[in-house]
């Protein structure tokens, strides 16, 4: 019979050893779970009795491979029970991806957090700017399935959402600087209150008129006047203002009946852009923009094209 039981002898960075009787084999790292297993010592202990399979065995080297794989239970088949949504968990990087990090909550359990849920008020272009590996983090669990072996988890959650009170600081209308993160085809976006990421679409920027290059660089700081601010989509749109005080695009000032709605971009087919409900905008940013900005129709014709999608 090649299933025995034996004692873990000792565990290295490759693998355990296991006493069979007398006679030592390896299991490898790989044999050892039926997910993925960064540190053995993390999930055996020295003395613990492990049930194995022999693999294959060579007298003359007197070596003997084994495997546990088998013989343990996943541990996705209880995550429901273990884990419920809206629960906080702490756990560890364990690696970091483009779209975004794997967190090891539980021994041979790891969560997603995704790059979207990273952070309230930034568009986060790579998860290795906000966490690194072996960074321990208190998480709330977003999503959980035993079926698909999922486990999602947020970061931003855990804290104040500041968009909620972001109008009581930028009313409408109001002035502030702010420093260029990213210039594209399509506008600029803009860090304002050290926090916010905002967009000024190329319509409300100065000296962009159709056929000119934008003549803005990330790392610039101009001034703006806030245009439109939707707490509840996280959006925020801004205008960039010249040094005599006027404003690109129009005067938008703090009263919306004045302006005719020039604020929220009405009557002039410059929309705020919405998000649909999987909480992105509705109309993407052409090459060139940072990942996951996107903006309004308005903002995607030219004046000719807006004058005549009014006239019909």
């Amino acid at each position: 019979d090649s299933v025995h039981e034996g004692t873990i002898s000792s565990i290295m960075p490759f693998g355990v050893f296991v006493n069979i009787g007398g006679v030592e084999g390896l299991v490898h790292v790989s044999q050892l779970s039926k997910t993925r297993l960064e540190k053995p010592e993390d999930a055996f202990k020295r003395g613990e009795t492990l049930k194995v399979k022999i693999l294959s065995a060579d007298r003359e080297k007197g070596k003997l491979s084994l495997t546990h794989r088998e013989f343990e239970p996943s541990p996705w088949e209880n995550i429901e029970k273990a884990y419920s949504v809206g629960q906080r968990v702490k756990g560890v990087v364990q690696r970091i991806t483009d779209f975004g990090a794997f967190v090891a909550v539980a021994p041979r359990v790891e969560g997603l957090l995704r790059v979207t849920d990273l952070s309230w008020t930034q568009r986060v272009k790579h998860p290795s700017d906000v966490v690194s590996v072996g960074q321990e983090l208190e998480l709330e669990v977003l999503e959980v399935s035993a079926e698909r072996r999922r486990l999602s988890l947020g970061y931003k959650q855990t804290q104040e959402n500041p968009w909620l009170t972001l109008t009581e600081r930028l009313p409408i209308g109001s002035d502030v600087e702010g420093v260029v993160q990213s210039s594209g085809v399509q506008g600029l976006v803009v860090r304002v209150l050290d926090s916010f990421d905002g967009f000024v679409p190329r319509s409300k920027m100065l000296n962009a008129g159709p056929g000119k290059k934008v003549a803005v660089a990330a790392g610039e700081t101009i001034s703006c006047v806030v245009v439109d601010a939707a707490p509840a989509t996280s959006s925020l749109i801004l205008a960039m203002k010249n040094a005599d005080g006027s404003v690109a695009g129009g005067d938008h000032g703090s009263n919306r009946s004045e302006n005719k709605g020039e604020g929220r971009g009405e009557g002039r087919g410059e929309r705020r852009p919405d998000r649909r409900g999987d909480g992105q905008f509705s109309v993407p940013i052409p090459k060139g923009m940072a990942a996951g900005e996107e903006v309004s129709l308005g903002d995607l014709l030219n004046e000719a094209q807006r004058k005549s999608l009014r006239n019909g």
